[in-house]
């Protein structure tokens, strides 16, 4: 028997992380089984949404995770390889909770298991009673589930998340634009195609590829730079555009093949929004604080590096300055 103080994954800056050897049946089923039961003291659900990346350690733990939810007495619905965002969005819009088997943007060699409660994001507060439930149910689980066949994908999701992108910004938005996307192994990688071609653009899709690549949008490799700058002047691009692994974390690069940092893409994101309140860590750049006092918006510096875990500093004032 496996102490508590050996459990073999933990929470970093979104959800749970580790190597993928070690989301074992047992890891998955304790923690999901922990998850939903946290979730039972403040919400009333019977069913749960389920996705993945394209990772190839992620359908085994997909399947546990899937069965893990059966045995808590809920439905467990498999909305297939989707986007985090478009996981998240259509639960949440069904009071629903999501789990996401993804590890990001981290090496193949690790995996992860994102949560989200039925109103949204899964907080820094939730990680410690999870933890000490599924630290109590380690030492009393037994070995060997049963094993299930995940059914056809919920179309349904991925449709949403395509509408609801379009409807945002119109049919022809991009209309007379030249858009490279960059494929790799993105799990949205599809749907950001559909997205572009949607809002008018004329789409030059490349780099496929079969095994999983770790694309860190705030680190981004040299190669990659060098390859969107390369593909934009042989075809006159307007842009060239991609995700991380999950599909949460944007990457832009300009015609002139610069890339356009997360700040950057921040700022402009909360003035199309006319964002009243802008919540970010605090490594940002001040550049953002400036923007935000000149339009007279609010802005949280939060401590962790996923900004979203920063809605509690709301309860806070004193952290909030504008």
């Amino acid at each position: 028997m496996r102490k508590t103080t050996e459990m073999p994954v933990a929470f970093g800056t979104s959800g749970l992380r580790g190597e993928s050897v070690d989301f074992t049946d047992n890891v998955c089923m304790v923690y999901v089984s922990a998850f939903l039961q946290h979730l039972s003291h403040n919400f009333s659900y019977e069913t749960v949404y389920v996705g993945a990346d394209l990772r190839e350690s992620s359908p085994k733990i997909t399947i546990s995770c899937y069965r893990a939810i059966e045995l808590t007495g809920r439905r467990a619905i498999w909305a297939g390889n989707v986007p985090t965002p478009a996981l998240a969005a259509y639960a949440m819009a069904r009071n629903a909770p999501a789990i996401m088997i993804t590890g990001s943007h981290i090496p193949e060699a690790y995996n992860g298991i994102k949560f989200y409660r039925p109103d949204g994001e899964f907080l820094k507060d939730d990680e410690a009673p999870v933890r000490g439930l599924a630290e109590e149910l380690l030492s009393k689980v037994v070995d060997g589930q049963r094993s299930v066949n995940l059914p056809a994908p919920l179309a349904d999701v991925a449709e949403e998340y395509v509408s609801r992108s379009i409807g945002a910004f119109g049919r022809d938005t991009l209309a007379g634009m030249k858009i490279g996307i960059d494929l790799h192994s993105a799990v949205g990688r599809d749907i950001l195609v559909r997205i572009f071609k949607g809002l008018g653009a004329e789409v030059y899709p490349f780099r496929r590829t079969e095994n999983f690549v770790a694309v860190d949008t705030e680190a981004l490799d040299p190669a990659d730079i060098s390859r969107a700058r390369t593909f934009i002047a042989e075809h006159g691009l307007d842009a060239v555009v991609s995700t991380d692994g999950d599909g949460d974390r944007p990457l832009v690069i300009d015609d002139q093949g610069r890339q356009v940092n997360g700040d950057t893409l921040g700022i402009l994101t909360a003035r199309y929004l006319r964002a009243k309140t802008v919540v970010t860590p605090l490594s940002t750049t001040s550049a953002l604080g400036r923007v935000c006092i000149q339009r007279n918006q609010i802005i949280a510096h939060a401590r962790w590096t996923k900004p979203m875990n920063a809605v509690n500093v709301f309860s806070h004032r004193s952290a909030i300055r504008r």
